[in-house]
């Protein structure tokens, strides 16, 4: 499971384990991502160090917390290495993964529209969901996600 930036790592590590014959996931679950080959995308790779401290204090305090100057400080860093590299990740020609990749889109996503998570068909066995919430509602595990993910996980078990 990889949500926005992280989608893109959870992608490369897929990809990486298929050419080097590892283990490979069962299943891959991208949720408020552009596919690889349609980004760099999203306004937070414009937004300098002080936009983006502001970014993380409100969701502190959606998430029912305080935003402390030294935990907002270390997370802007961590986010600004976060975008750097997904603005340096570019992918020009999809690599097609030999096992299902599930696409979760929010309905209320102010920051990756689910109409823009279409590439990811270029990239294998796509299937397409989108849950009720907003771009960070992931956070809060809700039923729905974690209904998708047991489902298509349950011809695993």
């Amino acid at each position: 499971f990889g949500h926005c930036g992280s989608a893109l790592p959870s992608y490369e590590a897929s990809v990486q384990l298929m050419r080097n014959g590892g283990p490979l996931p069962s299943h891959l679950f991208i949720s408020s991502q552009v596919a690889p080959h349609e980004g760099p995308y999203g306004r937070f790779l414009e937004l300098d160090d002080q936009e983006l401290a502001v970014e993380i204090e409100l969701l502190i305090h959606k998430m029912g917390g305080k935003a402390l100057p030294d935990i907002v400080e270390l997370n802007t860093g961590i986010m600004r290495s976060d975008l750097e590299a997904n603005r340096s990740y570019i992918q020009s020609c999809p690599e097609t993964l030999p096992f299902p990749i599930t696409a979760i889109g929010w309905n209320r996503d102010k920051e990756v529209n689910p109409s823009l998570l279409g590439g990811w068909k270029e990239y294998g066995q796509a299937s397409f969901k989108v849950l009720d919430g907003d771009h960070h509602d992931f956070l809060q595990a809700p039923m729905e996600l974690l209904s998708t993910i047991a489902e298509a996980m349950r011809r695993y078990i």
